[in-house]
């Protein structure tokens, strides 16, 4: 805006103040009426007119695009976990796949109600075999799969078997009752 142009804006500001009935008479006399130029560092920071009102606007978008792509990544990784999650627990069956050397898989069933993998607790499945625990690895569970596991012994002319259950990738060395 050139001078001329700028002195033409105040001289109009200045009758516009001048003839408007809201304008009432200052301390000294002149009346004070609504419209006020507002020039550089008189005008109020931060407004949305001024440019460090603006610089305020594009760090807000700035700050809520920053929290957009936040919440897209967490959804992401949330959904990935979701749809690769195993019941990883420290351990892996593969570790100890070892123990069930000479054992012939018996039956896949569900346990009845929940697990704790307590030394001594009984465990009632769905087929209607009952076993108890013999060794502890504390693994809760409600009614999970259970893959049991036989071994047959001949010691002194008598025949044994060996149990072993695998319940959320944990072996279980158990005793049948029924």
């Amino acid at each position: 805006m050139n001078e001329v142009a700028f002195r033409h804006l105040v001289g109009r500001l200045k009758e516009a103040n001048r003839n408007h009935p809201g304008a009432d008479r200052r301390a000294d006399g002149v009346r004070a009426g609504p419209f006020r130029l507002r020039v550089g560092r008189k005008h109020r920071r931060g407004h949305p007119g001024t440019a460090e009102g603006l610089k305020k606007d594009g760090r807000k978008e700035e700050q809520k695009m920053k929290y957009r792509c936040l919440f897209v990544l967490v959804s992401l990784f949330t959904l990935f976990l979701h749809l690769n999650s195993t019941n990883y627990n420290g351990s892996d069956l593969s570790d100890d796949i070892c123990e069930l050397d000479g054992y012939t898989m018996i039956g896949c069933t569900s346990a009845e109600g929940e697990v704790n993998g307590e030394s001594g607790e009984i465990i009632k499945l769905y087929n209607g075999m009952i076993f108890e625990l013999n060794d502890y690895n504390y693994n809760y569970s409600y009614s999970p799969e259970v893959g049991i596991f036989a071994k047959k012994l001949d010691y002194q002319g008598k025949g044994f078997i060996l149990y072993k259950l695998i319940i959320e990738d944990e072996i279980y060395d158990a005793s049948r009752i029924r």
